[in-house]
């Protein structure tokens, strides 16, 4: 097993800097349950959700999350609820920047303050977002990690707990990571990820 591993690291090594092309992966995609599921996909696999989902939410893309708030409050016991909710309301967590541009007809070649683009600030709604965010993540912590996968569980709870300690709640932000630790122990993920978890914890623990 150690002469394989060894192998398998040469091999690597030696392939820095090239262009690989990954397996095959294969996605099935199953069939909507009834007419309103049928009815609703075509709205949300459009290109402005995939962008708000893509980039973890949005404060323009108006359409799209109106989209995404009526699916999760219709599909519910779906992991695509989870996808919406967390879409929604991470941005929420904390204060925004959102620049308007004036609608013209022609786009000359010149900067957004000479087109008479305008920035907006946009304030954090905290409650909503942490009800949201809980909800999505901490429910069914078994069935939102295997539907965001670890990486992106881990990446939204540390969000959660941190809007959470900066607001004062020290003890619900630990307790977000508690049970990420417990989530993420049952799937035994790399021991690294759950002593970095364990730190965290620690660190709310005591503040």
């Amino acid at each position: 097993m150690r002469a394989g591993r060894h192998l398998s690291e040469q091999r690597l090594a030696g392939l820095r800097g090239q262009e690989l092309v990954s397996n095959r992966l294969r996605v099935r995609i199953t069939p909507p349950r009834d007419y309103d599921e049928a009815y609703w996909a075509q709205d949300f696999f459009s290109e402005d959700v995939g962008s708000a989902m893509a980039f973890d939410g949005s404060r323009v893309l108006k359409k799209a999350n109106d989209v995404m708030e009526e699916v999760a409050d219709r599909f519910k016991d779906r992991a695509v609820a989870n996808h919406a909710l967390v879409a929604l309301r991470r941005p929420m967590l904390r204060r925004g920047k959102v620049m308007e541009m004036p609608a013209k007809d022609a786009v000359p070649l010149q900067s957004a303050e000479q087109a008479g683009a305008s920035i907006t600030l946009t304030n954090p709604d905290t409650d909503a977002a942490v009800k949201g965010m809980s909800e999505a993540l901490l429910e069914k912590p078994a069935e939102a990690a295997e539907t965001f996968g670890h990486i992106d569980y881990k990446k939204y709870c540390d969000r959660l707990s941190w809007a959470l300690g900066q607001y004062g709640e020290k003890k619900e932000a630990a307790n977000v990571q508690e049970v990420m630790l417990e989530t993420l122990e049952a799937r035994k993920v790399a021991p690294t990820v759950l002593a970095e978890i364990k730190d965290t914890k620690a660190e709310y623990d005591s503040a």
